[in-house]
């Protein structure tokens, strides 16, 4: 009978084209989970900086260095900031009686619309002479005590009665009117910090008496990742915390681990720059 079968050549051939198709598939299915991995990090980077020059930019633009009795920039560094971060927007219903406020149970706005006695604090707007620019100020207070009373304002909704204290400059709520607008807030800390060998963008709440534990906003960012410059009205640097008219921010996001780019394998990193000017500064 005529056996016919595979030769040794034959088989050998079949072998080496089973593996060059098999390093081809394996290498295009390497490849195209590094092109995924690649744009997933950089997704994240991306969503990152973006975040923050969304997040701070709403913060910082509401600070404001022309009151006469404290500025909100606290202190300003190329690496951090230390500011009054405004957090709800009261209006008074009545005017005060001593250290006294009520305020309208509606509107408020804000990022958080209740106060907390003993630890929030507020600049109640003082208009003094209706007829008169020049004597407007703001009037910096503490939150002592507060409690929800239906006769606290006119109408029918209940208001909020508030006491405040350490009212700066003294007697200062005499000009204080029914309408006028009170904004709470408090002392923040925004700066970079490590953690896991990875540098993040965290921020401190000042409790009344010391700085809370650094909350993660946002990361990782490359070492140099956060760097603020600080400018005067005439729009040249300052370090005088009471001139800042401007802040140019500039975020440098990473990514969480190194990625293949243009052939070698390294962390990635992406560059976002942003100006902010303060509230209430005029040249």
């Amino acid at each position: 009978m005529d056996r016919r079968g595979f030769t040794l050549i034959e088989l050998i051939v079949a072998m080496i084209l089973a593996a060059i198709v098999g390093v081809a598939i394996y290498q295009a299915l390497t490849n195209s989970q590094r092109v995924y991995q690649m744009q997933a990090e950089r997704a994240a980077m991306n969503a990152n900086t973006r975040t923050a020059v969304a997040l701070l930019p709403m913060e910082l633009r509401e600070m404001s260095t022309t009151d006469p009795v404290d500025s909100d920039v606290i202190e300003a560094d190329s690496t951090y900031v230390e500011y009054k971060a405004m957090r709800g927007l009261f209006f008074l219903c009545l005017p005060p009686t001593g250290n006294v406020l009520a305020f309208w149970g509606s509107p408020r706005y804000g990022l958080d619309t209740t106060l907390t006695g003993g630890q929030d604090s507020v600049v109640i707007f003082s208009e003094g002479n209706p007829g008169s620019r020049a004597d407007n100020a703001w009037i910096h207070a503490g939150v002592g005590s507060l409690a929800v009373s239906a006769s606290a304002c006119p109408g029918p909704s209940a208001g909020t009665v508030v006491t405040v204290n350490n009212v700066t400059p003294a007697g200062g709520l005499s000009g204080v009117l029914a309408g006028a607008p009170v904004r709470s807030f408090e002392v923040v800390k925004v700066g970079t910090y490590t953690s896991g060998g990875s540098v993040w963008l965290g921020a401190q709440v000042h409790d009344g008496s010391s700085y809370g534990s650094i909350q993660p906003v946002l990361g990782p960012l490359a070492a140099d990742g956060l760097q603020l410059v600080y400018y005067d009205k005439y729009g040249v640097a300052t370090t005088d915390e009471t001139q800042v008219a401007r802040v140019d921010l500039r975020i440098i996001g990473q990514t969480s681990r190194p990625v293949y780019n243009a052939g070698d394998l390294r962390l990635v990193v992406d560059t976002l720059i942003t100006s902010i000017a303060l509230r209430n500064n005029r040249r």
